[in-house]
């Protein structure tokens, strides 16, 4: 089965074959490092539900998340770097039809019209045809960076569940304690 190796930051598909030829997370980590400009050691890899990817059970997921650690917790600044951004497409300016004809009275003035406009014409589908690859290539890296997004917040939901209940357990004596505290700093 072909597992997918989604890169959160960029968008970035990889496609894995045969997961079996790693037998440790560091190989599958290390093959990514490769791939993309994140070294080993600051990778990330989730599965969908938001757990992290054990080597053994990798063979059995269709998609893996990743993420590089220096983009969360870089220091302001640094992981602007990290991050590309693609520049917005200049505006594009339809160029004006060919429309002069040296002779409206002969028939090969009219033929040689009709081939520029042709060629003109072809050349817009041509552009449109390049915009429209463009423009689906982008939709297909946000569908990335969304399903990562997705999988990094049921990763934070597993450890917010994790810890809820000592919170809970914490607040029965935070309470009384901060209105001790209180009492104590006004009686002074």
């Amino acid at each position: 089965m072909t597992t997918q190796v989604l890169i959160a930051h960029t968008g970035q598909r990889l496609q894995v074959v045969d997961t079996t030829q790693f037998s440790s997370l560091d190989e599958f980590k290390s093959w990514v490092a490769r791939q993309t400009s994140i070294p080993a050691h600051q990778l990330v890899a989730l599965t969908g539900q938001g757990k992290t990817v054990k080597v053994a059970r990798l063979h059995q997921e269709g998609e893996v998340y990743v993420y590089d650690l220096r983009v969360t917790s870089a220091t302001p600044g640094s992981a602007e770097s990290l991050v590309s951004e693609v520049p917005a497409p200049k505006r594009y300016a339809v160029p004006k039809a060919p429309d002069y004809i040296d002779n409206s009275h002969d028939m090969a003035a009219w033929q040689t019209l009709c081939r520029e406009r042709q060629t003109w014409a072809l050349g817009l589908a041509a552009d449109a045809a390049r915009m429209e690859e463009t423009t689906r290539e982008r939709y297909s890296e946000m569908d990335v960076m969304i399903k990562c997004l997705d999988a990094a917040v049921a990763n934070l939901e597993l450890s917010i569940k994790k810890i809820e209940p000592q919170y809970a357990e914490l607040k029965k004596y935070v309470k009384p304690a901060l209105e001790e505290h209180t009492q104590l700093a006004v009686r002074k």
